[in-house]
């Protein structure tokens, strides 16, 4: 018998999912023209992306494009 283990950058993933979630309902939004949008997310960290002016993150070219969007 084996075993083996294996790293797993999973961490930045998730925030990675997150932030395109948000490109994708913010895409949604501008196809189906809606002037006023609430958008609700769980992930603080990607809130935090998207608010901030210097984002240096794994994320910053999804954050990039969801600011060109708003």
């Amino acid at each position: 018998m084996g075993s083996c283990f294996r790293i797993h950058n999973l961490f930045s993933l998730v925030f990675m999912v997150e932030a395109i979630a948000v490109l994708h309902d913010l895409q949604f939004v501008q196809e189906m023209r809606f002037l006023h949008v609430v958008l609700k997310r769980d992930s603080r960290i990607v809130i935090l992306k998207l608010q901030s002016k210097d984002d240096y993150s794994e994320i910053r070219l999804v954050t990039k494009d969801v600011k060109a969007l708003s």
